[in-house]
């Protein structure tokens, strides 16, 4: 066959390849590996959620890591759009395999993305950069938990969809609005305009409880519209049919019934219209085809990701031991999805990993990590998901990467339950299972029950290491957010050891339009207790070889005793006198508590209170229009630090393919343990980007000088890096 049938047999065949693809990988993941090397913390990035609004599109970042929203800039509308997030340490430590990840942006969407990144390269800060294809309007928020973040992006001109909302105050007067119900309706409309569509589904069903007499009432007859609308903003063309039609029968006569009838008659009129053929379509047609599909109920499949070259040289030349070179390598990295929808089913594949090739003559051998690599089932309609292979969590206290299974069902509107099982991975070197660990855990999770915006989760988990009982901890979190606001708190308490292991308290309120304040609170051990911290100074590899030499309560004590409390709080500020110019400023306090000694390690003094403070500016269309600059001055006054360090980074585009991002650092250090040194970095970056092709490359050089009377000597360090991405 030819045309449209065809092409949907390749989409079909082409789907079912790539998720079978990825299913080879996973079951590699089993095979050995002779290679091992230092262990890479992985990816920061979990996934990109695109959903159109009628004004716009709705972003859903999502993140392996547990983060907060702190700033964004520029704050209107712009082409690049930079986000500052503070690291939530609720998981284990993380540091990223790249000082800057790039995240695929999803096949199929019509949303003006060019390119979505999370850089790490400044040591004082996070950032999520997404660079649009012209000058867009938005807004960003924290995301629904602590690991997303949520953009709504609009312009003039948007391209709608065909299903509008209805005119406020059109219900037919049939009867009272209970004022209940009249809330819930209110709540309904506002989630479909902010693309919150799972919320509205809830709401409006509830409704519909409610009042669930046919034709009395006027809740009933306007949530049951707005029903069909939200159905056929998600695509789910048959339940807006099934939702319209109800509508119809109960009440048949009004102007809303004949708007109804006109959605109706548009949805049964494009279902039965004929497709023309497609011959030696463009990837871009052929997208666009499979949006059409999914948006039928019809089999969907899409495949993009990344392919990427990186070449890294880094040489240290010191005055006395003369030049050593610290890396020379190729680093191969590979992103792929594989996505195939078939009505209110999404099955989706992911594989993330690098293969690094070691070109210098240190001896350390070739390294393949996998930092992701898993098939996931999920139905959102009904509130299931189903997650298998090497993943990612940081809630339900699970600490990081591991081997394993989870899944989620929704037991109640505003309620779904979620459990977890697998085991830890300590290195994404690590390519076999670690079988002498396992865990399992519990979650429930509360969403909208009493107060709009309020979210919770409690948690129970248990975690065994060579038939020792390695965690077992119980925990929650409350988030609250609203246009004022976004508010959390966080709690791990491990009932085995009897030690709080975090207590985390944090807000930030939006005072006026163009001022903001920030509060953060804490109290953690690093890392959390389990029984593994009593390996610390010890001969033996692991805890079983332990158990050879130590009782159960001696190896408990010897991890209580290397337990580190850490006590921090925060204050901040932020305030854009205009859409140029946006002034930041925050104060970090931090006290270490000490560390016991016993008769294999000895313990730690406690140190603090050490205090740092943060001055930022940053400029909007610095040097260029759409260019950003940042001038930050940071000072840290600790009980045995002293530093002051000055940096600016800038970022514009020469052209629309072609963007440079220099970067200047200067640091003077007085350490009690180091000495004292000055030192200065500057650096240059640029990118050119050809259709899919993304060439990058990077150099920079670090003078070190030491200050009278240190013991430094003088050196300095080159770095260069250069390669190319492949994105489909």
């Amino acid at each position: 066959m030819g045309g449209m049938g065809s092409l949907g047999h390749r989409e079909r065949v082409g789907g079912f390849v790539a998720l079978g693809s990825l299913v080879i990988a996973m079951l590699l993941l089993f095979f050995p590996t002779g290679a091992r090397a230092q262990s890479r913390g992985g990816r920061a990035f979990r996934s990109l959620e695109v959903r159109e609004i009628p004004d716009g599109w709705i972003l859903d970042l999502r993140f392996e890591i547990s983060l907060r929203y702190l700033q964004h800039s520029p704050r209107g509308h712009g082409t690049m759009l930079r986000i500052q997030v503070d690291q939530l340490d609720l998981s284990g430590a993380f540091e990223p395999d790249s000082p800057r990840e790039l995240l695929p942006i999803p096949a199929g969407t019509d949303a003006p993305l060019v390119e979505v990144a999370f850089d790490s390269s400044n040591p004082d800060e996070r950032l999520v950069e997404i660079l649009f294809s012209g000058d867009f309007e938005f807004t960003v928020s924290q995301g629904e938990d602590l690991r997303s973040l949520r953009i709504r992006v609009e312009r003039e001109g948007a391209v709608r969809p065909k299903a509008a909302l209805p005119p406020e105050g059109t219900a037919a007067p049939t009867g009272d609005v209970d004022p209940k119900a009249a809330e819930l309706l209110e709540r309904a409309q506002l989630a479909i305009r902010d693309g919150q569509l799972d919320l509205a589904i809830a709401l409006l069903t509830r409704v519909l409880e409610s009042a669930a007499t046919p034709g009395v009432g006027g809740a009933r007859r306007r949530a049951l519209e707005l029903l069909g609308v939200t159905h056929e903003r998600r695509g789910q063309i048959a339940h807006a049919r099934a939702e319209y039609e109800q509508f119809l029968s109960e009440y048949p006569a009004g102007e809303d019934a004949d708007r109804v009838r006109q959605r109706l008659d548009a949805l049964i009129t494009a279902d039965a219209a004929p497709t023309p053929e497609l011959r030696d379509v463009p990837p871009s047609a052929r997208k666009a085809a499979a949006q059409r599909a999914r948006k039928k109920g019809s089999l969907s499949p899409e495949v993009f990701g990344s392919l990427a070259v990186t070449y890294f040289r880094t040489e240290s030349i010191d005055e006395t031991a003369g030049a050593t070179f610290l890396r020379s390598d190729v680093l191969n990295d590979a992103n792929v999805t594989g996505r195939l929808t078939w009505g209110d089913w999404q099955f989706r594949g992911d594989f993330a990993g690098t293969y690094d090739v070691d070109l210098s003559d240190t001896g350390r051998s070739d390294d393949r990590r996998f930092s992701r690599l898993r098939l996931q089932a999920e139905n959102r309609e009904r509130g299931l998901e189903l997650t298998v292979g090497r993943q990612r969590r940081s809630d339900g206290g699970v600490l990081g990467r591991f081997d394993g299974a989870s899944g989620r069902i929704r037991v109640w509107d505003g309620i779904s339950l979620s459990t977890v099982v697998g085991m830890p991975v300590a290195s994404t070197s690590d390519s076999r299972p670690n079988t002498d660990s396992v865990f399992a855990g519990a979650a429930v999770d509360f969403s909208d029950l009493w107060i709009e915006g309020l979210r919770a989760q409690i948690y129970g988990i248990g975690q065994n290491t060579f038939g020792l009982t390695d965690r077992a901890a119980i925990g929650g979190e409350v988030r609250y957010s609203n246009p004022k606001g976004y508010s959390f708190a966080y709690f791990d308490y491990d009932v085995y050891f009897k030690v709080l292991n975090t207590a985390i308290l944090s807000g930030t309120w939006f005072a006026r339009p163009d001022t903001d304040f920030r509060l953060l609170v804490e109290r953690r051990n690093s890392p959390v207790v389990t029984m593994q911290l009593a390996l610390q100074g010890q001969i033996s590899p692991d805890l079983g070889a332990l158990q050879d030499r130590r009782s159960t309560s001696e190896i408990r004590q010897l991890a209580l005793d290397r337990l580190l409390p850490i006590w921090t709080g925060s204050a901040g500020v932020t305030h854009r006198p205009s859409q140029k110019y946006q002034l930041s400023g925050d104060v970090t306090v931090t006290y270490l508590g000490e560390t016991k000694t016993n008769a294999d390690v000895p313990g730690t003094e406690a140190v603090g209170p050490d205090v740092a403070t943060t001055v930022q500016l940053l400029v909007n269309d610095w040097l260029l229009e759409g260019g950003v600059g940042s001038v930050a001055v940071r000072y840290y006054e600790g009980e045995n630090t002293r530093a002051l360090a000055v940096s600016g980074y800038s970022r514009f585009r020469f052209a629309k393919q072609v963007r440079v991002s220099p970067r200047l650092r200067w640091e003077w250090r007085d350490s009690v343990v180091q000495g004292g040194r000055s030192s200065l970095r500057p650096s240059l970056e640029a990118d050119w980007r050809i259709g899919p092709v993304l060439l990058s490359a990077e150099g920079g050089i670090e003078w070190v000088e030491p200050l009278p009377g240190s013991d430094d000597t003088r050196q300095s360090t080159y770095f260069v890096q250069a390669g190319g991405r492949w994105e489909f």
